[in-house]
């Protein structure tokens, strides 16, 4: 009995301890965080500029609602693993948005049902902007696009596969999985994306890779490694991560932009083979930024301030770069000279904004759509006979989030 009392004594001893250490360097990183500039800071378009509190820009006309919207959001910023695409939020309900069970942001559709016809499926892919950071679900873009071309006619549904933060290279994965499944196969597949691509190569320092790679690399093989998990814990604390953090090296952005094209352009490329070979047509979006706008209120001209000087180059040398490739629909002129606020950051933008987006995609979006045979509902298998039954809940498919039924609202 006295040994365990012993033993039980010099646990609570060492809990004690391993506790006060970690209050400690807490504390201490909070100290650091800040008595240590950003090393970042200084590098911004106007040095030491700071970026407006996105609920109370002028991009909202409701700072309460904006406010609370928020709140919901990061409730909502809950993920799951996914294979190949690392990550898909979590199902969620709330008062402005709703992700079902297979992580799609729900895309409401008119209560009244059909228009007469075979309804074409649209998916769209993307990154934040594309599944709707900053407005409800029946302001996204898909919600938007979808309300114009029923007004046009169209019987359309589209179904939202955007997630924050992916880049190109994770939508042609989450395409080619969702291709593998036996639900209802897309008429055209929408690519709204590139300011992910030209953030990823920033942070990376090279073309085609995902955003926080180095993240990725710190966290590999953690449950073998105590002392990486360590690591990884510490390089979250921002105040030693200022203090370990190496001075920033400038990009050779003459050459980095040229190659995330490039890369960005091979999976645009990639993703409309995939998508003709299920009978899709593809509509390719490089996506606008605060970048191009250049009638800025100023609430985004002090976002803009903020931004990273390397960061605003990169974006304006990547768009100069498309040039060359005009299967590409460039949008940076839908905002350079609309003067009313848009932006509430470098890349997102409000319900006004989303609706000038698909405004300003309808067209192309027409163009193709009319270029699709007529079809039965109920389309021929093409696959062999021996293979397995697809679908969310399948092998084929896993719980990859594959339009199935309609998300509930």
């Amino acid at each position: 009995m006295r040994l365990l009392r012993r033993l039980g004594g010099a646990i609570r001893t060492a809990w004690l301890m391993l506790g006060l250490s970690l209050l400690l360097l807490l504390l201490v990183d909070q100290l650091l965080d800040a008595a240590l500039p950003d090393s970042f800071a200084k590098l911004s378009v106007v040095p030491g500029a700071k970026h407006p509190e996105r609920t109370q820009m002028d991009a909202f006309a409701s700072k309460e609602q904006a406010t609370a919207y928020f709140e919901e959001f990061e409730q909502a910023r809950q993920v799951a693993w996914r294979p190949y695409v690392y990550f898909r939020r979590k199902p969620y309900a709330g008062q402005s948005i709703h992700v079902d069970a297979h992580g799609f942001r729900v895309t409401p559709q008119l209560e009244d049902g059909h228009i007469e016809g075979h309804q074409q499926q649209i998916w769209l892919f993307g990154g934040s902007t594309a599944w709707g950071t900053g407005v409800r679900d029946d302001q996204t873009l898909a919600a938007q696009l979808g309300q114009q071309l029923r007004a046009a006619g169209h019987a359309a549904r589209i179904w939202n596969f955007a997630e924050s933060g992916w880049v190109s290279q994770q939508n042609l994965a989450m395409l080619a999985m969702a291709l593998r499944c036996r639900s209802a196969q897309p008429d055209l597949i929408i690519w709204f994306d590139g300011v992910n691509d030209v953030y990823a190569a920033l942070q990376n320092r090279r073309a085609g890779w995902p955003q926080n790679e180095a993240n990725r690399r710190v966290e590999f093989n953690l449950s073998r490694r105590a002392a990486s998990v360590f690591a990884a814990w510490l390089s979250r604390l921002k105040g030693v991560g200022k203090l370990l953090e190496p001075a920033p090296q400038a990009p050779d952005i003459e050459a980095l932009a040229p190659e995330l094209v490039h890369d960005y352009v091979l999976s645009t490329r990639q993703a409309r083979a995939m998508a003709q070979l299920a009978g899709a047509r593809s509509v390719f979006a490089w996506q606008p930024s605060l970048v191009e706008k250049t009638q800025r209120s100023p609430d985004e001209q002090a976002a803009f301030n903020a931004m990273l000087s390397w960061h605003v180059a990169l974006q304006r040398a990547s768009v100069a770069q498309l040039a060359q490739y005009p299967e590409i629909l460039r949008l940076e002129q839908v905002f350079a000279e609309h003067k009313a606020a848009v932006f509430f950051d470098y890349a997102h933008v409000n319900a006004q904004g989303m609706q000038m987006l698909a405004r300003a995609l309808l067209p192309a979006v027409t163009a193709e759509l009319a270029q699709v045979p007529p079809r039965p509902e109920s389309r021929p298998e093409s696959r062999p006979e021996s293979r397995p039954e697809s679908g969310p809940e399948s092998g084929a498919c896993g719980d990859w989030p594959v339009p199935k039924s309609d998300p509930e609202p």
